[in-house]
C-alpha cells in the first residue's frame, strides 16, 4: 500500500528540491512548530515562530543538525530491518496537507503500514544529545516511556493532519562520553485524542489570530 498519495484526510505536496520545500514551510504550521502553540518549544517562542513566518528566516545549522540529518536515513534503514512485519516508507520533500485546515502541513520522517493488521502509523526519528540526568528524564524508563513534549506535539499534528493509528519515535540517545543507544517508544491515536484535540484548538486559534489577523502574538519566555 502506497501511503504517500491523497486521501481524504490530506493531500500530498511533491516538491523538486529541499530548496523549495523550505520555502513552502512558511505557508502553515509544520510538525515542528507545532509546540509553540503550547508554549512547549524550548528553542522558539510563538512571538519568534510569528516574526520568522512573516519576515523570512536565515536557515541555521549546527554540528548536530548536520549529524541528524546525516543519520536520519541510516536509522530509518536500521528501523525497518529491526521491523520485518512494517513497511517503512519515505518520499523526500513531501508535506501532507490536510483538507480540513490548509494550513496545518506535516512532513513525516516516514510512513508505516502494518501489513499484519493493515494499521497505518508515522514514524519520528530523533537524534538527541544526553547531556545531563534531565534531558535523559524527557525520554523516561523502563515502564515509564515518554518523549519531550516538543517531539510530542510534532507527532500530534502528524495525526490529526493524517488521522493514522499510531506514531513510533527511533531515536538515538548521544551521551557526553560518546556512548550511543537507541530507543523506541510509541503511542495510539486513541491515547492522545484529548492532547490532539487541545493542539488542534490552538493552532487554529492562534494562526488565525496572530497570523492570519496580522498581529504579533505577546513576548514570552522559552521552557
Amino acid at each position: 500500500m502506497n501511503l504517500y498519495k491523497d486521501t481524504d484526510k490530506f493531500s500530498v505536496e511533491k516538491y523538486g528540491s529541499h530548496e523549495e520545500w523550505l520555502k513552502k514551510r512558511g505557508r502553515g504550521i509544520g510538525g515542528s512548530d507545532a509546540a509553540c502553540f503550547m508554549d512547549l518549544n524550548p528553542w522558539k517562542t510563538l512571538n519568534q515562530l510569528w516574526h520568522d513566518k512573516k519576515f523570512g528566516s536565515q536557515q541555521i545549522t549546527n554540528d548536530a543538525i548536520e549529524y541528524g540529518n546525516t543519520a536520519e536515513p541510516c536509522l530509518r534503514t536500521l528501523f525497518q530491518a529491526k521491523h520485518p512485519e512494517l513497511d517503512v516508507q519515505y518520499v523526500d520533500n513531501v508535506t501532507l496537507v490536510s483538507k480540513e485546515h490548509d494550513f496545518l502541513r506535516y512532513s513525516p520522517d516516514g510512513l508505516i503500514y502494518n501489513k499484519e493488521t493493515g494499521e497505518r502509523g508515522i514514524l519520528e526519528i530523533k537524534t538527541s544529545k544526553i547531556i545531563n540526568s534531565q534531558s535523559l528524564q524527557k525520554w523516561g524508563s523502563k515502564g515509564n516511556e515518554t518523549v519531550p513534549d516538543n517531539y510530542y506535539c510534532q507527532t500530534l499534528e502528524g495525526l490529526i493532519v493524517t488521522d493514522f493509528d499510531f506514531v513510533i519515535y527511533c531515536a538515538e540517545l548521544r551521551f557526553a562520553d560518546g556512548d550511543a543507544r537507541i530507543i523506541e517508544r510509541s503511542y495510539r491515536k486513541e491515547e492522545a485524542l484529548d492532547s490532539m484535540n487541545d493542539l488542534k484548538q490552538a493552532m487554529i486559534e492562534k494562526w488565525d489570530r496572530y497570523f492570519i489577523g496580522d498581529v504579533e502574538p505577546p513576548i514570552t519566555l522559552s521552557i
